[in-house]
């Protein structure tokens, strides 16, 4: 069976997605790494320092041409084409653009990026200001990071789920899987019980509050210029 990547902006729902698939397709995960993330030193198992973002992550190639080619040569020497599953929220870029010339099935989950960025900076994680042209304000270089990564990803061939309907149906899982391995057998695998929805709820009533509507209208005024910037 093919092997499958999920990829995702991180904080949506993404480690949950990856041992659902994991085990509707019965894939083997790499045991050296939790969660499937290989690209994230933080969680080697061979790391025995501070597991607190204090690798790499979020390299561009405009930036760190050098780096980004290594970490490239990374992913094709360490993944294996066939019966494995991992995941990436760390280096969207780097994976982005070489799952486009290798032959995986690719796991997409949507989430919209107020949420992503709010739950973020909550966190204090704030390692995706390190994609960002100059900017002294930390908010608007992540958020700034956070739009060029969900473009990258955007790019990518493969199934997408939507994380609002996600959060609300769990078959959403088994449905995508099932048209990037059509003929095998998905078995479904239920997640949404009472504490997934009792924690879910403080989540999306978020939306709601001051903060996360200026967040809201920043990433709103921060994407139009991406936009713009594209188009010329």
């Amino acid at each position: 069976m093919k092997t499958l990547f999920v990829i995702s902006l991180p904080r949506s729902l993404s480690t949950l997605v990856y041992h659902v698939a994991r085990l509707s397709l019965s894939l083997s995960e790499p045991t050296w790494t939790t969660d499937g993330e290989i690209m994230n030193i933080d969680r080697y198992i061979q790391n025995n320092g501070k597991r607190d973002d204090n690798g790499i992550k979020y390299t561009r190639l405009e930036k760190e041409p050098g780096l980004f080619k290594r970490l490239s040569d990374f992913l094709g020497q360490v993944t294996a084409p066939q019966g494995f599953i991992y995941k990436d929220v760390v280096h969207p870029f780097v994976v982005s653009h070489w799952l486009k010339t290798g032959d995986f099935n690719v796991l997409k989950i949507k989430r919209p990026l107020p949420d992503v960025a709010y739950a973020m900076m909550a966190k204090q994680w704030f390692y995706p200001a390190a994609a960002a042209d100059e900017n002294e304000n930390i908010e608007d270089a992540v958020i700034q990071g956070l739009i060029m990564a969900e473009d990258a990803i955007d790019r990518v061939p493969g199934e997408t789920l939507d994380y609002d309907i996600l959060v609300q149906d769990e078959n959403s899982v088994t449905r995508a899987l099932e048209r990037l391995y059509p003929g095998e057998n998905v078995l479904p695998m239920g997640f949404i019980d009472d504490e997934f929805r009792q924690e879910s709820k403080p989540v999306l009533e978020r939306r709601k509050t001051d903060l996360y509507k200026r967040i809201e209208e920043n990433i709103y005024i921060q994407k139009n210029r991406y936009i713009q910037y594209q188009g010329e």
